[in-house]
């Protein structure tokens, strides 16, 4: 596990900003075949995802369009699936969370996960865009399933011309702020280039119902659900 720190100098005023984020690069997942079933089970399911909810309201910022998989992120959580692909990959995320969580010394919380997946064909690119950040923000990842030579670019959130490029690798585990802006280079390759993305909550459905968030309560395929709840609350 790679852990990328960006932290400010202290303050020498009472109006300097401030910084301590990290951009988190786990180990690779190196199961070629799983990845490979992984793959075929999300370009199976995203012509049903994309004819069954045909009215979306937005792709996120992402510019991949209202006929993208992408634009049906308010209507379905990935990671509400029980296929044995899905189930193997909430374990890994599990175990990747815990260890960068002992890394540095924060004890965990429960987390629940709402997950989507973009699919990129030749000359698609993913636009500049970040997922939350509201007092109760926590860690959005990304899993790279399949790709040709491409980046992802992650953007300071003060010094707005730093921004940190990493190349996107097969099996890979990406974690970083939810806050965090980040974008995409052009896809030139000739198969399909496939991200599972997703949000780390500290709150349960219910709980989000009440706070009305449309994108966790849009259908009852978009529920949020738990990835990792301490014994205590169990």
């Amino acid at each position: 596990m790679q852990i990328i720190k960006f932290k400010s100098e202290p303050k020498l005023n009472h109006f300097a900003p401030e910084w301590d984020y990290d951009i988190v690069i786990c180990e690779p997942v190196q199961d070629k075949e799983y990845l490979s079933r992984l793959k075929q089970l999300l370009l199976k399911k995203e012509p049903m995802l994309i004819n069954k909810y045909h009215v979306p309201k937005s792709d996120g910022g992402t510019m991949l369009g209202l006929n993208s998989v992408t634009s049906r992120f308010e209507y379905f959580n990935l990671f509400a699936w029980n296929e044995p692909e899905i189930v193997t990959l909430k374990e890994h995320i599990v175990k990747q969370y815990l260890a960068y969580m002992d890394k540095i010394g924060v004890e965990p919380i429960s987390i629940w996960v709402k997950g989507w997946y973009n699919v990129m064909r030749k000359g698609e690119k993913i636009n500049s865009h970040w997922h939350s950040c509201w007092e109760n923000s926590m860690l959005s990842c990304h899993f790279t399933v399949a790709t040709e030579d491409t980046s992802t670019f992650y953007q300071h959130p003060h010094r707005m011309r730093m921004v940190h490029e990493e190349k996107n690798v097969e099996g890979t585990l990406t974690m970083f702020p939810s806050y965090i802006r980040h974008w995409t280079s052009q896809y030139m390759g000739q198969s399909e280039r496939i991200t599972i993305a997703m949000d780390f909550h500290p709150f349960s459905h219910e709980e989000a119902a009440t706070k009305n968030y449309a994108h966790f309560t849009a259908t009852e395929e978009s529920k949020i659900v738990p990835l990792w709840i301490k014994e205590n609350e169990r």
